[in-house]
């Protein structure tokens, strides 16, 4: 508790702990030029060491990512412990993250604008079982949202935030190319590789969260945003699962989240909310892409009520039409 101001919050230490560790482990692998040079063939040493350092990136990012979007959103640490947001700043870009945009686009920009048009990030004007929609999000994300997103926190005057960001990305360009011109391979191991697949999976992840919309009534977030329950995912990521609850309530603790659902569950499934079991984020992603409606539809929690006399697999597809 002298860390901590909810003793609820001992695992996002952990994690913290555990992505330092990881971080000077990738820092190793990038200065370790006498195993692997520039000519990019590694030997077995960095190779077997490489292996490693990938096992325990995929067990630590999810875990990460969720801690972080916690720490953007709530006062975690105690006035004298405060610097260890700084320790996670500075070991975003082993997880996929530049310095300072993962709180700029989900604070400054998602959450004020809930996924309505002037959300950079929204997911109105788009056939959300496309796999050539998805495409055209992921790019436009991916290498549009760089400029969008300080033009748009200047717009609202926000100038301090959009000048961190704009720092930020500076700062992590430098350190990339830096780290790239001391060894390419461990550069790319490290800092790039993650960069893409982090920036997929939130891409995909975000997609699926905000995939079936109620055109009627898409201001609020039952009706913009799902929830998903009954998934090892929310036991792992802090009950991100819980995004309808996490719009209604964003500084909400993580732990609170089911409470919240239960609470409003009857009233939820009542008005047609779109709630799965069993299936996480990129399950629902990747039925999408194929369109398996009946997938879906089987998991889906709803009752005839909530449904208006639809079938699951019909009523999936009346929230996921574009809205223009």
């Amino acid at each position: 508790m002298k860390v901590i101001r909810d003793a609820r919050d001992g695992p996002l230490v952990r994690v913290i702990l555990k992505a330092t560790l990881l971080a000077g482990f990738g820092t190793l692998l990038i200065l370790s030029d006498h195993y692997a040079g520039f000519s990019g063939r590694p030997g077995i040493a960095w190779t077997v060491l490489a292996a490693l350092y990938a096992f325990l990136f995929v067990k630590v990012l999810g875990p990460f990512v969720l801690m972080e979007h916690i720490l953007v959103h709530r006062k975690t640490f105690t006035p004298k412990y405060e610097w260890l947001e700084v320790v996670v700043m500075v070991v975003n870009p082993f997880f996929g993250q530049t310095y300072q945009s993962y709180g700029a686009h989900h604070v400054g920009m998602h959450h004020y604008e809930e996924n309505g048009a002037s959300d950079l990030s929204s997911t109105r004007n788009y056939q959300r079982d496309s796999v050539a929609d998805f495409i055209r999000y992921f790019f436009r994300f991916f290498f549009v949202g760089l400029f969008e997103l300080p033009i748009y926190l200047s717009g609202r005057k926000q100038w301090r935030q959009a000048g961190k960001l704009v720092v930020g990305e500076i700062a992590y360009l430098l350190l990339l190319g830096v780290a790239l011109a001391i060894h390419p391979l461990g550069a790319t191991f490290v800092f790039v590789l993650p960069l893409v697949a982090v920036r997929f999976a939130m891409i995909s992840g975000n997609w699926a969260q905000h995939s079936f919309i109620d055109p009627n009534r898409d201001a609020k977030p039952p009706f913009f945003s799902i929830t998903c329950v009954e998934t090892p995912y929310n036991d792992l990521c802090f009950n991100d699962g819980y995004h309808i609850q996490h719009h209604e309530k964003p500084s909400a603790h993580w732990a609170d989240l089911p409470v919240l659902f239960e609470a409003s569950r009857e009233k939820l499934l009542r008005e047609g909310a779109v709630i799965f079991r069993g299936i996480d984020y990129f399950g629902i992603w990747w039925k999408l892409m194929r369109k398996d409606y009946d997938g879906l539809g089987e998991r889906l929690w709803a009752t005839p009520e909530g449904l208006r006399g639809a079938k699951p697999a019909d009523f999936i597809r009346t929230r996921i039409a574009r809205i223009d």
